[in-house]
Formats: C-alpha cells, sequence, structure tokens
C-alpha cells in the first residue's frame, strides 16, 4: 500500500430491476440505471432522513 491507499467503511445498497426484453432495449435499461445512480449518488437526502435521528 502507498500512502494514497485507504481503507474505508461505506454503507451499500443494492437496487435490482427486470424487464421484459421485448419491450425494454438493455441500452436503454442501462441507461435508465446509470442515470439513476448518478441521482442516487449527488442527491443530499440529509433534509428527508434527519426525521430518523
Amino acid at each position: 500500500m502507498t500512502d494514497e491507499d485507504a481503507i474505508a467503511v461505506r454503507s451499500m445498497g443494492f437496487l435490482s430491476m427486470s424487464w421484459d426484453h421485448r419491450t425494454i432495449d438493455g441500452a436503454e435499461a442501462a441507461k435508465f440505471l446509470a442515470r439513476l445512480r448518478e441521482r442516487i449518488e449527488t442527491t443530499d437526502f440529509t433534509s428527508d432522513l434527519s426525521q430518523f435521528e
């Protein structure tokens, strides 16, 4: 390990999705999942989660 390497503990969540390949193209589903991941990773949920403190 170098000085730049680090081990970090992070919360993880798993999201699964299924669809009928005859109605939704795999490329469209991948775009949807990429956009969803971006929204989840960049949205500040602090105010929404404060009620659970």
